[in-house]
C-alpha cells in the first residue's frame, strides 16, 4: 500500500498559503507552473512542478485561480477583483549595464509587477527598444492606460547629458 510521507501535507499547505500570499500581493500575476514553481522555491525549497501543479490544483478547485491557455502555455492567474485600472500608479526603470529591472506600484506602494532582464551591451537603438518594450508589457499585465516613453536623444546620451521625464 502506498502511503504518502507525513511531511506531505504540511508541504503542501505551506506551498498553497505561498502562492496564496504572492497572489494577494500581486493581484495582476499569471504565470506558467514552471514560472510558479521558480518564486515558490522559496517558500518551500525545492519544490517541485508536480507539488506546484498539485497546489494550483487545489487552488483552482476553490475557485481562487483560473487556468488559461496563453500562446500554447497554462498559465494560471488569481480569481477576486480585477486589477485597479485607474488612480495613480509609479513605474520605474532601474537601467543597469548588465540588468535592466522595471517595477509598478501602485498608489498605495504596493508592487503590482516587477521584471528584470539582460540589458542590451553597447546598442543605444536596442536599450530603447527594451526600455518601450517592458513599458508596454507593463501597461498590458497590469491593465493600464498607454504611456509615452521620452528617450532622450542618441547623441545627448553618448555625451552623458541625459533628462528626466515623466510619463
Amino acid at each position: 500500500m502506498n502511503k504518502e510521507p507525513p511531511s506531505h501535507p504540511a508541504r503542501h499547505e505551506t506551498l498553497v498559503d505561498a502562492i496564496r500570499r504572492y497572489l494577494a500581493t500581486h493581484p495582476a500575476a499569471a504565470d506558467t507552473v514552471e514560472g510558479i514553481a521558480g518564486w515558490a522555491v522559496g517558500a518551500v525549497a525545492s519544490a517541485t512542478a508536480d507539488e506546484v501543479r498539485g497546489a494550483l490544483s487545489h487552488l483552482e478547485s476553490r475557485g481562487e485561480v483560473a487556468k488559461r491557455h496563453v500562446e500554447g502555455a497554462e498559465v494560471f492567474a488569481h480569481i477576486g477583483e480585477p486589477p485597479r485600472t485607474s488612480g495613480t500608479v509609479r513605474i520605474g526603470i532601474d537601467l543597469g549595464g548588465t540588468k535592466t529591472e522595471i517595477i509598478v506600484l501602485d498608489a498605495s506602494g504596493g508592487e503590482r509587477l516587477r521584471r528584470r532582464v539582460q540589458t542590451p551591451r553597447e546598442d543605444y537603438d536596442a536599450i530603447l527598444a527594451l526600455v518601450a518594450n517592458l513599458v508596454t508589457d507593463a501597461e498590458q499585465h497590469c491593465a493600464l492606460p498607454p504611456r509615452s516613453v521620452a528617450p532622450t536623444s542618441k547623441r545627448s546620451w553618448q555625451r552623458g547629458q541625459t533628462k528626466r521625464r515623466r510619463a
